[in-house]
């Protein structure tokens, strides 16, 4: 089909021939295709050009023979190269040419007796189904050209037509055959090592050269662990010998050898084998888990145990661990209802921000990209990779990818670790410090204590940078893989077993008696619980085959030999379900350690999950206290369902093999809060309500308070709220049905609020404009930044198709963000889509209505409404793209000053140079931080450009609901600038007419609606009434101008209205205040009238504009979207005609 869309001609021929053929049949059969010659040519010249098997399968010469007087040696691979024969001159005229008329004497064919054209093959080993083949391209390809016509899309041309090959099973093959062959050749010239010499090896199963047991371990999959039991199993052997590839392995699949290898001759096997991979994952400097048996090691497990995971340690992060686990019910609470959860991803943050906050006193702002790197490091560690089973062998490696993929995740691992020492630091510098320098366990993290140790000195091997990165990941992995499987695995038997959760969660409810959270204090009670994790773990251990040993001497183990440098592996899994010393092994009954001393401390050599001897896990305290606290928190607040019906039996408990063993498909729940937890939140409810019922009378008795609509228990008046997602027109609503008052009471949930819907209320408000960073001066100054991002919005919006609807209100939100950004750092921003991104999540969480804002003393409203996480994420993204943008400022800088004097230009200061300039100068009253920085550069950026884009949106809709207004808005501009080819500000100056439309639009369309609100510092009067101190203050600047006591025919859009100039937006007009007024007015309102009055005259001068589709203007959705902002619910899209072109 490629080759005919290539050539036209020979389609339109074939096609000819096919219709005459065929007569107006409605399909084609195959009695059809006898009389298709000219398509049975294209098969073949097809077949010329493009053989899909250009080399063949590959032949191995069984005994050196001669083709063409060279001698071919027995073992040799003989590739055919059809591809080169097919296109070779010697055989074929024109021979890259697709030209069927060639094969039209039908000399010759495919059926491998021409030896030019050999696309099936010939000889013993011919392609066998080429009569199949043939059949079904056939009447394919027929009928294909018969029932449709052909083109290429987008009127490609059919030079252009893409004709590149991807190259498939061959080379693949071939490179498999290579390589086994080259490796056979190593395994006969090398000095054999099988004799065993008199040493009597533990039984084992048969072995192939090369490979040796490779092929049977792998013969089930990836689920390693249970084919060594199965293997063991057959063989009735409690210690197995094997050869995977040239690794020498023994598998202790009982107690017993488990016993020696970690007990008896515990020193001979404490060591591990140092991989490929682990090198690799590990060159900067070895860890404690990966960590050859030495004084480095036993220095390292040493601090664990004392000064890192030590119980005393482990206690004094009992506050992070109660913090993220209600944090956890906050998040499950949070989603809607009857939709399932996705509890493997919640237990994987919880556990991931408990075990960094531990190290790192925070959670981690990258722990995404984390988590995967980890995923990757467990695929990475399971040591079953052709670059580890066969280590001398560089083609091994190649082929393999596992050392290649081991570097990439250790460069990303320890960049990774890098911006943790940084969080890190950048935390300290926030938090005060002792004058002693000393602080307290609570206080100290586990990097605290890692760089205490290095700096004090006095270890007999020093800590290295190397070792401490190490030292944290292992920790970070370890603490938060190993446990977050555990938990994922505990709630899978729950859910396959109702009984046993229901008898879980009756332990945890009667001992708690109804207390509104879990705390660790509760654990000690909970004996069932912790014989479910017991028993989770007997079944699924997450280290199945625990982590690998190696033979540092040979020694004897329950009467066999282990060579040295053998590698050791106790298959865990394997011991724990053997019937031998588990009644009902295979089945999940947690009693069967109740009144049981099996614990899992490494004594009991039957049930080893956290290995035993001086390789046990150091972190189990750690791993315990994390697991035991979540899961009564999950099975305490909740009650749990599978989804869709699904029967306990049906849940998929499927496995994924790595280092560790996880689930292969995350657990997806239904959540329900549980009767108990309501009565809980019963109680908190009760408390409240009391609370909120008896302090207005005793805090505010005897007060004048402003009229109040009717109100209802414990939500006071947020029902009223609800009646309209957009708050500023439900709270004008609530006000004209109590008569208009100026000043409206409300309580909304916990929160007292006074509602401004009146200009005299507003005017007792004080003035003062805050001018340093925006005065009108500095503003101007940005002029020539304008004037190019105008240049390229037009150029944006010229380049439009031709009768395309263009995305304004996109357009808008680029140009605006631009305009706002150079100023700042003198640029536009690398990052800008992530910031525009961000912006609207912003607006969103900042608009006052969440149940958090509204109860915030009511832990189980912030749970519900989860406005305060979204705002932590949205904070760290922000706070990290305002880095970014420092950084960008910097380099920009840097690149400046190392330019030629020649080159370099000097430029004036940027707003982010003021603020630097002043901080350095440190001559105010109260001293900016970094975060204020940072803060007021968002305040900024996020003021300058949500809303002056908002607006122009708006004023755009406007016009195109108004067609009159917009052409004599057109008409003043072409008229103020006479043909010049773009507008510059200096025109903007004299365009009256667009400054009115400008401003009926902010009267009509406020961005802030409510303004931002105010709190009432001290209890006073206004308007008669009486203000209590605390109450929060929203100014409904929307309902004030929209109040036909201040503007005749309200609801219009009448720029006319402003033609006598005495209105302004400047805080003096208390009936037209959409920036605010008195002290808090906004400070940015030379910036946003500039930028917004400069932008609108550009598109109205260059374009003319109408509404896709035919639209009428009352047809236009003016539909607004509610956060701190008002903007368009739909994006504008407009068809732009351009009226004059931009000329530079």
């Amino acid at each position: 089909m490629a080759e005919l869309i290539m050539n036209p001609r020979t389609m339109l021929k074939a096609q000819a021939e096919l219709r005459d053929a065929l007569q107006g049949k409605q399909i084609v059969s195959e009695y059809d295709l006898v009389k298709l010659k000219y398509l049975k040519l294209i098969i073949k010249e097809t077949l010329r050009l493009h053989p899909v098997v250009p080399l063949l399968l590959p032949r191995e010469c069984q005994e050196t023979c001669k083709v063409m007087d060279y001698d071919i040696p027995i073992g040799t691979i003989v590739l055919v190269n059809v591809w080169v024969i097919g296109r070779d001159p010697k055989y074929w005229d024109d021979a890259k040419t697709f030209r069927l008329e060639r094969f039209e004497d039908g000399h010759v064919d495919f059926k491998g007796m021409n030896f030019e054209y050999l696309p099936f093959g010939a000889g013993r080993r011919m392609c066998p189904g080429v009569a199949f083949a043939e059949a079904i391209m056939e009447l394919a390809l027929a009928s294909l050209l018969y029932h449709f016509d052909w083109e290429f899309p987008d009127g490609i041309l059919p030079a252009k037509m893409d004709m590149m090959e991807v190259m498939g099973s061959t080379v693949a093959w071939c490179a498999c055959f290579l390589f086994l062959a080259l490796m056979v050749v190593r395994l006969r010239t090398k000095r054999r090592g099988d004799n065993n010499g008199g040493v009597k090896l533990p039984p084992g199963p048969w072995r192939l050269p090369l490979v040796g047991n490779l092929h049977q371990v792998m013969a089930r999959g990836p689920l390693v662990h249970r084919t060594m039991a199965d293997l063991a199993r057959r063989l009735d052997a409690p210690l197995m010998s094997l050869r995977l590839g040239e690794v020498p392995v023994v598998v202790a699949s009982s107690a017993d050898a488990a016993r020696e290898i970690t007990k008896t001759h515990d020193v001979a096997f404490a060591t591990r084998p140092w991989s490929p991979t682990t090198r690799r994952l590990r060159c900067d400097g070895e860890g404690v888990v990966f960590a050859t048996y030495g004084a480095l090691w036993r220095q390292l497990r040493k601090l664990c145990v004392v000064e890192l995971l030590g119980a005393r340690r482990v206690r004094s992060f009992r506050r992070v661990r109660e913090e993220e686990a209600r944090r956890l019910v906050a998040a499950v609470a949070a989603s809607p209802r009857g939709e399932a959860v996705n509890v493997s991803e919640r237990i994987t943050a919880v556990i991931t921000d408990a075990t960094m906050r531990a190290m790192i006193g925070d959670r981690f702002g990258r722990r995404d990209e984390f988590l995967e790197l980890l995923a990757d490091i467990v695929k990475i560690g399971s040591g079953f990779s052709l670059d580890d089973l066969f280590p001398s062998w560089r083609l091994a490696g190649a082929i393999g990818g596992m050392a290649r993929r081991a570097e990439a995740n250790h460069r990303r691992t320890y960049e990774l670790m890098d911006s943790v020492f940084q969080q890190h630091e950048q935390r300290r510098v926030h938090v005060a410090a002792p004058a002693d320098g000393a602080m307290d366990d609570a206080e100290e993290d586990l990097v605290d204590v890692l760089f205490r140790i290095q700096k004090d000195g006095g270890l007999e091997v020093p800590l290295t940078i190397g070792n401490i990165k190490a030292i944290i990941l292992d920790l970070f992995n370890a603490g938060s893989e190993t446990s977050a499987n555990t938990l994922q695995w505990v709630m899978s038997e729950l859910m396959r077993n109702p009984k046993v959760m229901r008898k879980a969660q009756a332990e945890l409810r009667n001992n708690l008696q109804g207390k509104t959270t879990v705390t660790e204090d509760d654990l000690t009670n909970l004996k069932y619980l912790k014989l479910v994790i017991k028993e989770t773990l007997r079944l699924h251990p997450v280290l199945p085959l625990l982590l690998p040993r190696e033979c540092q001497e040979a020694c004897n183990v329950i009467g066999y030999d282990v060579p040295k440098y053998t590698t050791v592996f106790i298959n865990v899994w394997a011991i724990n379900r053997d019937p031998k010393y588990w009644d009902m092994a295979e089945m999940f009954k947690p009693e069967r350690f109740d009144n049981s001393m099996i614990d899992f401390k490494g004594t009991d050599f039957e049930f080893v999950p956290f290995g035993a001897g001086r390789r046990i896990c150091p972190g189990i305290a750690f791993a315990q206290s994390n697991m035991e606290l979540v899961l009564a928190t999950l099975l305490y607040h909740f009650d749990w369902e599978l989804p869709s019906g699904m029967s306990p039996e049906e849940l998929d408990m499927t496995e994924d093999m790595g280092l560790s063993v996880r689930r292969k498909n995350d657990l997806y729940l239904h959540p329900t809060v549980s009767c108990f937890a309501a009565a809980a939140a019963v109680v908190v409810v009760v408390l409240l309500l009391a609370r909120m019922l008896l302090a207005p009378r005793g805090e505010w008795d005897g007060l004048n308070l402003p009229p109040s609509p009717p109100r209802l228990p414990f939500i006071g008046s947020f029902h009223l709220l609800r009646r309209s997602p957009l708050v500023h027109r439900a709270l004008a609503d609530v006000a004209r049905q109590l008569g208009s008052p100026p000043l409206m009471y409300m309580r909304i949930g916990e929160l007292p609020a006074i509602v401004v819907s009146s200009a005299d209320a507003a005017r007792e408000l004080r003035k003062i404009c805050i001018v340093k960073l925006l005065s009108v001066r500095r503003v101007s100054s940005f002029h020539g930044v304008r004037e190019e991002e105008a240049g390229r919005l037009v150029a944006a919006v010229a380049a439009t198709p031709p009768g395309q609807a263009v995305n304004l209100t996109e357009r808008i939100e680029v140009v605006i963000a631009d305009t706002t950004m150079r100023p700042m750092i003198g640029e536009r921003f690398e990052r800008r889509e992530d910031f525009l991104e961000l912006l609207p999540e912003i607006v969103k969480i900042a608009s006052g209505f969440s149940l958090d804002d509204l109860f915030p003393s009511s832990w189980l409203a912030c749970a519900i409404g989860g406005s305060q996480r979204r705002g932590e994420a949205s904070h760290r993204t922000s706070y990290e793209l305002v880095d970014s943008a420092f950084r960008q400022r910097q380099q920009q800088r840097e690149a400046m000053a190392a330019s030629p004097p020649d080159i370099a230009k000097e430029e004036e200061d940027d707003l982010m140079d003021d603020l630097i300039r002043i901080h350095k100068e440190g001559s105010l009253e109260v001293p900016l931080t970094a975060g204020n920085l940072k803060a007021v550069i968002l305040d900024l950026f996020g003021a300058g450009s949500e809303t002056s884009s908002d607006a122009l949106q708006w004023a755009m809709s406007e016009l195109m609901r108004n067609p009159r207004v917009m052409e004599k808005a057109q008409n003043e501009v072409q008229s103020i600038l006479k043909g010049k080819p773009s507008v510059t500000e200096a025109d903007v100056a004299n365009l009256k007419y667009l400054k009115m439309i400008v401003k009926e639009t902010h009267r009509l369309h406020p961005v802030l609606p409510l303004l931002i609100p105010r709190e009432c510092q001290q209890t006073c009067q206004i308007m008669g009434y009486d203000v209590p101190q605390g109450s929060v203050i929203f100014i409904n600047s929307w309902a004030i101008m929209r109040d036909p006591k201040h503007w005749d025919d309200a609801e219009t859009f009448k720029p006319e209205r402003f033609e006598d100039g005495e209105i302004d937006l400047k805080g003096t007009n208390y009936e037209f205040t959409p920036f605010g007024a008195g002290r808090r007015i906004c400070p940015g309102l030379a910036l946003a009238q500039a930028s917004i009055e400069f932008m609108l005259a550009t598109l109205l001068y260059h374009f003319n504009w109408e509404l896709p589709n035919g639209a009428a203007p009352e047809e236009l959705d003016m539909t607004e979207e509610m956060g701190i902002t008002i903007r368009r619910k739909k994006d504008l899209y407009l068809l732009p005609t351009l009226r004059v072109p931009l000329t530079t």
